[in-house]
Formats: structure tokens, sequence, C-alpha cells
């Protein structure tokens, strides 16, 4: 029984400790591109990273209250949208882009 829970502790912690390393992964890649693309400077970069870690927490955030049974899917689509707005609305400011510019780079970073 105690290898049991040792065993469901340390696979939580891993699970955990991949998703999180894949959201840095994916929000530093979106940054350096960023950072390519519009010749930013690092302290720019840095705060693109962590707005973008920021969304992706969000996104989780709902995608748990789905899961949970918290809120319906139509809800959090409306949600996601909302947030996604949002976070391109701060990526325009941050970068001083026209939306149209930061439409395309948007495709490019995806």
């Amino acid at each position: 029984m105690k290898y049991i829970l040792l065993f469901l502790t340390v696979f939580g912690f891993l699970s955990s400790t991949i998703a999180s390393d894949k959201k840095l992964e994916k929000a530093n890649k979106f940054a350096e591109i960023a950072q390519k693309e519009f010749n930013l400077k690092d302290n720019v970069k840095e705060q693109i990273l962590s707005e973008h870690l920021t969304f992706l927490n969000e996104i989780e955030k709902i995608d748990e209250a789905v899961k949970n049974g918290e809120i319906g899917k139509e809800k959090a689509e409306q949600k996601k949208k909302e947030l996604e707005k949002q976070f391109d609305k701060k990526m325009q400011d941050i970068k001083g882009v026209s939306p149209a510019l930061y439409k395309v780079f948007k495709r490019k970073a995806s």
C-alpha cells in the first residue's frame, strides 16, 4: 500500500513538472521569436515571457474548471477568447506594433 501511495505521489509531481516545462518552453519560444522579429531588448523579451506564462496559466485554469464541471465548454471558449484578446492587446502595446502586423507575427509564432 505504501508503494502505491508513493508511486501516485511521484507520478503526480512528475506530471505537473512536465506540464510546467512545456508551458515554459512554449512561452520562451514565443518570446524568442518576438525578440528576433521586432529586434527587442532582453528586458522586453522577459516581459513578454512573463505575460505569455500568465496567459498559459489562465488558459490552464479554464481547462481545469471545464474538467471539474465548474463551467461549460461554451463559456470556457468565450472566456478563452476574451483572455486571448486581452493578451493580444498587451503584446501589441509591449511591442509597439499595429494589430495587422501583430496578426502576421502571431501566425508565424504559432
